[in-house]
């Protein structure tokens, strides 16, 4: 079943989804971050559609993560982030071809 989710569509009983497939449709950049004040978030200018990018971001003090301009927000998510410090913000960002735009998907903020 996964692989038709996937958007594949399998021709027989032994196909499979190779990794490597699957990260060359749909590209994922993991991203590790300490702050301890404000923080920009930067956003590849030429993106591939599917295209993800993943920040973890460590406050050592309260700070705001600020999402770019021009990106498009998903229910529960905005373009201030505050995070208390010794606290863990998650952003999931992924691009559409279609609109043009980066998507904020998921937001996950340690309380």
């Amino acid at each position: 079943m996964a692989r038709k989710q996937l958007g594949l569509v399998p021709q027989g009983p032994q196909d499979e989804v190779s990794f490597g497939f699957m990260t060359d449709l749909y590209p994922v950049n993991s991203h590790y971050v300490e702050i301890d004040s404000d923080y920009d978030i930067f956003l590849p200018n030429d993106p591939i559609n599917h295209q993800m990018e993943l920040f973890e971001i460590f406050a050592t003090a309260d700070a705001e993560v600020n999402v770019p301009v021009g990106t498009r927000f998903t229910f529960g998510t905005g373009s201030v982030v505050p995070v208390g410090g010794s606290k863990t913000a998650f952003l999931g960002f992924r691009y559409s071809t279609h609109a043009q735009a980066w998507f904020l998907l998921s937001l996950a903020v340690q309380n």
